[in-house]
């Protein structure tokens, strides 16, 4: 298979698209103006895709080259023949970007031992909207603040320094955030679970991974069907709900906030604050501070840990 570059090129100078191989480490690479580009759409076949925010008004998609701790330049004749493998795609539809790497030699692939990574990466403006979709490569946002879609079959999750909205999809792999504000929905069919400094509206859904949330505030709903849950609280707005089916809950509450509280399960809690209700061994239910934010706390079959902090 020859390596194929397919540029669709509308209107100039709407979409700019210019090669610039000699840059260093890159060994492809395409530049685009931020002018008419609403959202990007990337498709990628086994390749890790790292996408940060930087100043310039313009966004530049570069494929690299990694052979242990050595970044490869294009002349590599190792790279050159597992280049056969692989298309690259980039195109412009209706102020959608569309970057697609596709390989239609999967055996081949799994044959190669030439210890070769590629990968993609991408830089452009914060506020930018995209739909990753990958194989079985890892996924990096750093300092995005736009509208971000990531569906991963595989392969592991990052976002750092991120705000905005971020709704992504994983069949095994794991997530991991750090720092992040505003709406955040994640769904893991296998991998384990790790959020921290969380600020917004949180919609957690592990099936069978642990889930680690540590200093967050705002809306949370957190559920595992097998794994453990451990989470801390610095502030909460509206509700709050963490549940498991077979794992255990560890949960660290802010001492002064006024809820209402159902805990289930084993109960091993520290004494709640002014608390008014009823306290059992499998169920705490009633009042903190007078009332107010719902907690609902619950576990089959595994003990619930409550603190006040």
């Amino acid at each position: 298979m020859k390596l194929l570059i397919a540029i669709l090129i509308l209107v100039l100078p709407v979409f700019a698209y210019s090669m610039q191989s000699q840059q260093e480490p890159a060994i492809m690479s395409w530049e685009l103006p931020m002018s008419e580009i609403d959202h990007l759409q990337f498709k990628t076949a086994g390749l890790s895709l790292n996408f940060s925010a930087w100043d310039e008004n313009r966004i530049v998609i570069e494929v690299m080259a990694q052979r242990g701790n050595e970044m490869l330049k294009k002349e590599d004749a190792q790279l050159l023949k597992k280049l056969e493998l692989y298309e690259f795609d980039l195109k412009e539809e209706d102020k959608n970007i569309f970057f697609e790497v596709l390989t239609e030699k999967p055996s081949r692939l799994r044959r190669n031992r030439d210890n070769i990574i590629l990968f993609v990466r991408v830089q452009g403006p914060a506020q930018l909207n995209s739909l990753v979709k990958s194989e079985s490569g890892s996924i990096t946002l750093s300092g995005m603040h736009g509208r971000q879609e990531l569906r991963s079959e595989g392969g592991s999750i990052r976002a750092i320094n991120c705000a905005g909205e971020l709704v992504a999809n994983s069949a095994g792999g794991s997530f991991f955030v750090d720092t992040f504000q505003g709406k955040l929905s994640i769904n893991a069919a296998e991998g384990s679970v790790r959020i921290e400094n969380f600020n917004g509206e949180l919609l957690a859904k592990s099936m069978g991974g642990s889930m680690s949330l540590f200093d967050i505030s705002g809306k949370v709903t957190a559920e595992s069907d097998g794994g453990s849950i451990r989470a801390n609280f610095i502030e909460l707005e509206d509700n709050l709900l963490l549940k498991s089916t077979g794992g255990s809950i560890d949960a660290v509450l802010p001492r002064d906030l006024s809820m209402t509280v159902n805990f289930s399960g084993s109960i091993v809690t520290s004494q709640p604050p002014n608390f008014q209700g009823e306290s059992k061994k499998t169920q705490v239910k009633g009042t903190i501070n007078g009332g107010g934010i719902p907690i609902h706390i619950g576990t089959s079959g595994a003990n619930v840990r409550v603190d006040f902090r």
